[in-house]
């Protein structure tokens, strides 16, 4: 399918091209709202309903009486002809709209029902959950108590019609009240479908990036480079069975292990403390050279040592991730690991410099393996390392208060490692009756205990940990007046107090929920999105698409979770199995589709606005060198430009931003001028097999008498730039020729004739020294309007 852009006004190309010279105090990282970057589906035909695109309920079934939502949602459905199976009812509506929101929150195997008959697996975790589910909630749809007259236990449980522990948490006229009637109902006269339809293959009709896109777009995503011309040769004669022998070899270099600590960032968000002024975190009497620095009496130096011991302490965790990765070690050792991460600086801080060899000793990217000393607490034991949960930098970033109590903490190690947030669990608006007659609600009052019956046990396995995050255990134990430490149901021994962290992360691991949170965060590094949630009012016309799309989404990862569990945790398994996958790789679909599948395909392909570090990385492959302004990188992290585009400095701004806006889109246009201007004259300057945009033209190339060889670049550049393999006679490079030719004629005769605004002198920025300062001929800027052109186009700025 070819595109056609519409060039650039050269004018305004132009002119800025020559003038371009829980917690305690932070939330952890919350869901986002992730843009779909899809193709305008807007314009898809109708299609005749079938099993995923029929309403799902009536949109007035709020108002409706105890027994008439049932009803009518049933008559809706055979209004329609259509039949729909309970199982697929029980997933699609019973599950999704009723039990998920609320029964599961109590209901699971560590829930405070736990003991009940009445247990529900969370289908995220492990296959075949959803139909064991049903047959625990059919069980319960079948029972009647005796003096409720035929009205089942399913129905009068949740509306507290009867004794039930959680209280009221359905009212008779809701959604979730209706499909559980209805499912009553079911169970009692099973519905059977003699020619149920069967869902087409989700990726059906797409089509999936060739293996050379691929390639090309994973390259980049892990490595921050363009593919080499052997990984490119390579790929172009064996194809797909090329692809997972490259990926290997990509994800084997110490850019990948970067790109994988930078995902993580932005979960932990523990690189706040590279600002901060993280040496104030260590306890002086047990580190007291912990600001060795303030002993350099020249002032320039201090600063600079000061600077690299804080980056050696604050990119402590990440340095973890990058280690894991690096050594091909399993991802379980973000909680188990023995030791941590510092380099020379840092390791002046913990005292423990001479105990360590080091290549440079001023280098502070030379990060080693470290083991601390045994605080005054420990005595002669070992410090008990365990990763990140027994990691200063990690705790300083989440801090705690005398009322918190690790609280926060317990919750972030939920959502980190867990996939689980516990502030879900909690009905939103509490009664506050309903704990007035309690003298400790958090521990004994339903509403409260729903939460810190998980949170409480947690908190108390750090109570190692001081609020700063410094190793400091109270004097008189923990609390007495909360649940006991532990997780969930197990007890902390009293002999594993002083490693407590250790004893908790060997839990943790053998959790399912580890592997599905690690397989979550792998899908944010790919994809740059979290996984689909599923959709919650069932009433909206896109419910079944968007149902139907985090099912098959939640079975794909579910599988993932257990290949990573069975392959030893090797996280570069998940990045590999993502990347080749159709979430990946989908590209455009080979027909207009129904309304039904447009809601299906609402979020399919990886597209998404490129990161500013990840733009950076992406100019310096196209460029050979980073955009820079005033002599630093514009893109890094929280530089000058990056929180500007969109970034994040992990502490006061904690969300990317995944749409542009008004001052995202000034920053593309200086970058795009910017960059040609400052690369063009540049590039020309060089010999023609040194050149990486201009390899097949001259200076004195013009549309008149080269037409070939300046379509021969342009092609050159569309692969360079945007990744497209295109002709030289196609669309895509008709426009983009188009574009060079008006300029380059304009100008020419501009600067002929001697008018004003065209002169043949280039600004300084845009000239290569005393080799190119003059453009007579125009070609220079008619160049440099290309390259702008391309740099500011979707394809560029999206990946």
């Amino acid at each position: 399918m070819s595109k056609l852009r519409i060039p650039l006004l050269a004018s305004l190309t132009l002119t800025l091209a020559c003038q371009g010279s829980m917690s305690a105090q932070d939330e952890p990282r919350g869901e986002a709202d992730m843009p779909a970057h899809a193709p305008d589906l807007s314009s898809a035909p109708d299609a005749s309903p079938s099993l995923w695109d029929m309403p799902p309920a009536r949109a007035d079934m709020a108002g409706a009486d105890m027994a008439a939502p049932a009803q009518d949602m049933r008559e809706d459905r055979d209004d329609m002809g259509e039949c729909i199976s309970d199982e697929a009812f029980f997933a699609q509506y019973v599950w999704t709209v009723a039990l998920a929101p609320t029964c599961q929150n109590c209901h699971n195997p560590q829930g405070t029902a736990r003991a009940t008959a009445f247990v529900l697996e969370d289908p995220q975790s492990a296959t075949g959950a959803m139909a064991r589910n049903q047959l625990v909630v059919q069980a319960l749809a079948l029972q009647r108590v005796e003096g409720q007259g035929d009205t089942s236990l399913l129905l009068l449980k949740p509306t507290a019609a009867i004794a039930h522990g959680g209280g009221r948490v359905l009212q008779a006229d809701s959604q979730g009240y209706a499909v559980l009637a209805d499912f009553v109902q079911r169970a009692e006269n099973p519905t059977a479908c003699a020619d149920e339809p069967t869902p087409q293959d989700f990726f059906e009709g797409t089509e999936l990036l060739s293996p050379y896109a691929t390639l090309r777009k994973g390259t980049l995503l892990l490595a921050g480079r363009l593919p080499t011309l052997a990984e490119v040769a390579s790929v172009d004669a064996r194809g797909e069975a090329a692809l997972p022998e490259l990926l290997d070899a990509i994800m084997s270099e110490d850019a990948f292990a970067a790109r994988v600590g930078e995902g993580f960032n932005d979960v932990l968000l523990t690189n706040a403390q590279v600002e901060a002024n993280a040496e104030l975190m260590l306890n002086s009497e047990v580190y007291p050279q912990r600001d060795w620095f303030r002993d350099i009496q020249d002032a320039a130096k201090q600063k600079a040592a000061r600077d690299a011991t804080r980056y050696g302490l604050g990119a402590a965790p990440v340095k973890l991730v990058e280690h894991i990765i690096r050594q091909d070690l399993p991802i379980t050792q973000l909680l188990s690991a023995d030791y941590m991460m510092v380099n020379p600086m840092s390791a002046r801080s913990y005292g423990i410099f001479e105990q360590l060899s080091w290549s440079d000793p001023q280098d502070p990217e030379e990060f080693q393996v470290a083991r601390l000393a045994p605080t005054p607490d420990l005595g002669p034991v070992a410090y008990p390392h365990s990763g990140l949960l027994t990691d200063y930098t990690y705790w300083a970033r989440y801090p705690s208060t005398v009322t918190n109590r690790n609280r926060a903490r317990a919750r972030v190690f939920y959502l980190h490692f867990l996939d689980t947030d516990l502030l879900a669990l909690a009905p939103q608006a509490a009664d506050p009756t309903a704990v007035a007659d309690f003298a400790n609600p958090v521990r004994d009052a339903e509403v409260c205990s729903v939460c810190h019956t998980l949170v409480d046990p947690v908190a108390g396995v750090f109570q190692n940990y001081r609020s700063n995050g410094q190793r400091e255990p109270r004097p008189d134990g923990w609390y007495t007046d909360t649940f006991p430490p532990g997780f969930e149901q197990q007890l902390l021994p009293e002999a594993r107090t002083q490693d407590a962290s250790r004893w908790l992360a060997d839990i943790a691991i053998a959790d399912p929920r580890f592997a599905r949170a690690m397989t979550a965060h792998a899908y944010r590094i790919v994809m740059g999105r979290d996984p689909y949630a599923p959709p919650e009012d069932a009433s909206a016309p896109d419910f079944r698409g968007r149902l139907r799309a985090y099912e098959v989404q939640r079975d794909f990862l579910v599988t993932l979770q257990s290949e990573l569990a069975q392959g030893g945790f090797d996280f570069k398994l998940l990045i590999k199995r993502l990347l080749l996958s159709p979430y990946f790789r989908a590209s455009t679909m080979q027909q207009q589709p129904s309304p039904a599948r447009k809601h299906e395909l609402h979020d399919y392909g990886s597209s998404q606005l490129l990161t500013p570090e990840h733009l950076g990385r992406k100019l310096r492959a196209v460029f050979g060198q980073e955009w820079e302004i005033t002599g630093k990188p514009a893109l890094d992290g929280n530089s000058r430009f990056g929180l500007l585009y969109g970034g994040i400095d992990s502490l006061a701004t904690t969300e990317r931003l995944s749409e542009p806006n008004g001052m995202m889109g000034a920053i593309q246009r200086l970058m795009a001028n910017d960059m040609s201007c400052r690369h063009t004259a540049r590039d020309f300057a060089l010999a023609p097999a040194q050149r990486l945009l201009f390899p097949h033209v001259e200076l004195t190339d013009v549309p008149a008498t080269s037409q070939a060889v300046i379509r021969q670049n342009l092609v050159h550049l569309h692969e360079r730039l945007l990744g497209e393999r295109v002709q030289p006679n196609s669309p895509e490079i008709d426009a983009s020729y188009a574009l060079f030719a008006s300029v380059q004629a304009d100008g020419a005769a501009g600067v002929s004739a001697g008018l004003a605004g065209y002169p043949a002198r280039l600004e300084r920025v845009c000239r290569s020294g005393n080799l190119i300062k003059d453009d007579e001929s125009y070609t220079v800027r008619a160049w440099m309007a290309v390259l702008s052109y391309l740099m500011q186009t979707y394809d560029f700025l999206y990946e």
